[in-house]
């Protein structure tokens, strides 16, 4: 029995499970560097 799922629709819930791995990553990367902004853009 073949299988349900097309090819076309894997290769999108890879690209879409990869495009959110990466902005998490940038999430976290970004995330110590909050208080930094808040503060200056407080002073402004």
């Amino acid at each position: 029995m073949p299988c349900p799922i097309s090819d076309e629709e894997i290769s999108k819930a890879k690209d879409h499970k990869h495009r959110k791995s990466r902005v998490g990553q940038r999430t976290r990367e970004r995330l110590p560097l909050l208080p930094v902004l808040t503060d200056t853009v407080d002073r402004r």
